[in-house]
């Protein structure tokens, strides 16, 4: 226990009780001694009690009964009773300190819990939110090419517009997807992977006007 910087005294109990009817230098004695079993924490032989007080006035205490003796130890009453009571408060403000830790430990480990799902959905969020900026970046890339610009570009490089044609209105009809139902994301590659053949390629020995 924490030193004790203290106890209640009363100048009512003092000035009516038994010490009265002992000597002014008894009574100096008494204070003396109540205030050192206080400091020694309510636990107080008779034999150090004589040393500090000498034997004549331990006796004349004993003998009027303002003190007790058990076990060859001294007992103050009403100093006990108080030292009960401080370590029963003193038991009580601990609980209510560990309580109190335990709660603010609860509410960090619920607020780092919090923080850690508030961060958890934030990544997951973001991650989709990044997800959906790259597919739809993704998706306005391809822009289907118009029937004459495919007609062109088969005829620039030396293939008959009409492969173009039929190249073009397959991809057309299907959304733009390929036989695998992959969406076609550059057009110009793929013809070149697939219709760029050479039994599409311009038989004649000049060539036409694109236009």
């Amino acid at each position: 226990m924490d030193k004790l910087q203290w106890f209640k005294f009363s100048p009512t109990d003092w000035t009516m009780g038994k010490i009265q009817r002992c000597t002014e230098l008894t009574q100096a004695r008494y204070l003396r001694l109540i205030c050192l079993y206080w400091n020694k924490e309510c636990i107080l032989s008779l034999e150090d009690a004589e040393i500090e007080i000498d034997k004549e006035h331990l006796d004349i205490l004993l003998s009027k009964k303002i003190i007790k003796s058990e076990n060859d130890f001294i007992v103050i009453d009403f100093l006990n009773e108080q030292l009960e009571e401080v370590a029963e408060k003193s038991q009580k403000r601990r609980e209510a300190v560990l309580l109190r830790w335990a709660k603010v430990k609860e509410n960090n480990t619920n607020e780092i819990q919090t923080d850690t799902n508030v961060l958890q959905n934030d990544t997951e969020e973001s991650r989709v939110d990044k997800s959906r900026v790259e597919k739809k970046r993704v998706d306005k890339i391809f822009i289907p090419p118009q029937l004459f610009e495919v007609e062109n570009y088969f005829f620039e490089n030396g293939y008959t517009k009409e492969s173009g044609k039929k190249a073009f209105n397959y991809y057309a009809v299907a959304d733009w997807k390929d036989s695998k139902g992959t969406k076609v994301r550059n057009w110009k590659q793929k013809m070149q992977a697939v219709w760029f053949k050479e039994e599409n390629k311009i038989k004649k020995t000049y060539l036409d006007s694109p236009y």
